[in-house]
């Protein structure tokens, strides 16, 4: 006979979750400098609540940490009290929580999980124009109060008076043992510093100071090639979300730059964010035999560059994965987005085959197309659906004549090095050249 609770009813299974094993599954296969990087994030959306968009000159978001301790400090307008009470300390997003507009914060565990990820004990003050708070909380205490997933303020105010020094700081302590040793070399930090330059290379083209350990993050803008002999496809789209109302604003380019094999390829940004780094694989369409075929990739195309900025309000409708490092492939709103990768990507790689095919050749108009392009900024592009090339050699057709005639071979070898040349043609060239000059003929 079934077991019946003091009620009658069946009893139920036990389902809660673990505390130790939640915190291992968020944290066990998350990289430090993903982790540190998610931090960052939550900082500039600090500044897009302050209503930051095109240029984020005022902000700055500063790192420092050794083996002993991680601090993240910004002025970037502070978290509300009431918003870290009800949303932001909140594993997960809660389901009655108010979306919050064109933020890169998506799911609502980066900031705990970073955390976790670096040490047992923090402390999150923050401040902003009319509130005040303070966290301070260990990873055994919070663990040791077994009926509460809660953290505890040491400080609370939601309508404070007027606030000048208005951002956040966040200091990990007691950090973990493998994370400590990370966190003290400098090939760490060089690391970081890369990635940070690549993960928020947009937002820092816009003014956004970032330093780490004193070191300000740079980065070279965003170029591709441009002339009257090549210019660069670049769509404007309004990419629909499937039963709703909403859309995702989708800028793609694609064209050349300089020969760099391991930076070619595919680059995606989410809200600004870079969520994919030249990505070479079938993800973008690599490989591709559908309507349109594109190879893999060699180095043959280490010119090419394509970016794709995507942009929602709604951040849930855009194609990244838990951790903003890797692009959700499965995504309708990708799904419709990457016909258009593929389509572009193959003017681009014709036109690098016939760069190929050049480079045993005399003549090479293709690579002096490329030499007479200069490299210009993704903002300075104008909508062009397909990538365009003509080759310098391009202009009003004239009949040419081939002249030929026979000497004998010492004879051809003396004029071969006295010319400094190495083919009979090129003594053909230059003789004949060297006429038009003496009789004072325009040679071309």
């Amino acid at each position: 006979m079934a077991a019946k609770s003091h009620n009658g009813s069946l009893p139920t299974a036990r389902g809660n979750p673990s505390k130790k094993i939640f915190v291992a599954v968020l944290t066990k296969d998350l990289d430090l400098a993903d982790a540190i990087i998610e931090l960052v994030d939550n900082s500039i959306d600090g500044a897009r609540r302050e209503g930051a968009s095109t240029s984020f000159k005022k902000y700055e978001i500063t790192l420092t940490f050794n083996e002993n301790q991680f601090q993240i400090r910004d002025n970037c307008g502070g978290l509300s009290a009431k918003l870290a009470k009800d949303v932001a300390l909140c594993f997960g997003r809660p389901d009655d929580a108010k979306p919050e507009k064109g933020l890169v914060g998506v799911f609502g565990v980066g900031l705990k999980r970073a955390i976790f990820k670096i040490g047992k004990a923090f402390s999150i003050k923050s401040v902003t124009s009319r509130s005040r708070f303070t966290v301070e909380d260990s990873y055994d205490d919070w663990l040791n109060r077994k009926d509460s997933w809660d953290f505890e303020f040491t400080e609370y105010e939601e309508n404070a008076e007027q606030q000048d020094e208005v951002g956040t700081t966040i200091t990990v302590t007691d950090v973990h043992e493998p994370i400590s040793a990370e966190l003290s070399t400098r090939l760490f930090e060089s690391d970081l510093i890369s990635r940070i330059a690549d993960a928020q290379r947009e937002l820092l083209q816009r003014d956004l100071k970032i330093v780490v350990n004193a070191i300000p993050v740079t980065v070279n803008p965003i170029v591709l090639k441009l002339s009257k002999h090549i210019t660069p496809a670049f769509r404007s789209l309004h990419i629909p979300v499937p039963r709703t109302n909403e859309h995702i604003d989708t800028r793609i380019y694609a064209g050349i730059t300089d020969s760099e094999p391991k930076a070619a390829g595919w680059y995606v940004f989410c809200n600004g964010r870079l969520i994919l780094r030249a990505d070479q694989t079938t993800k973008t369409g690599w490989g591709e035999t559908g309507n349109v075929n594109i190879p893999r990739i060699h180095n043959q195309f280490a010119r090419f560059r394509g970016y794709v900025f995507l942009s929602s309000e709604n951040q849930e409708n855009l194609p990244w994965t838990t951790s903003k490092n890797g692009l959700d492939v499965e995504s309708v709103a990708y799904k419709k987005v990457r016909p258009y990768l593929v389509e572009m990507t193959r003017p681009v790689i014709t036109f690098l085959n016939e760069l190929d095919a050049e480079k045993d050749l005399d003549d090479k108009p293709l690579h002096d197309a490329i030499e007479q392009s200069p490299n210009v900024p993704l903002p300075t592009l104008k909508p062009n659906e397909t990538f365009d090339y003509r080759r310098t050699a391009d202009r009003p057709e004239e009949k040419l004549i081939t002249i030929s005639f026979k000497r004998p071979s010492r004879v051809v070898q003396k004029v071969k090095n006295r010319l400094a040349v190495g083919s009979n043609k090129e003594v053909g060239e230059e003789v004949f050249a060297y006429y038009c000059r003496y009789e004072k003929i325009k040679n071309e």
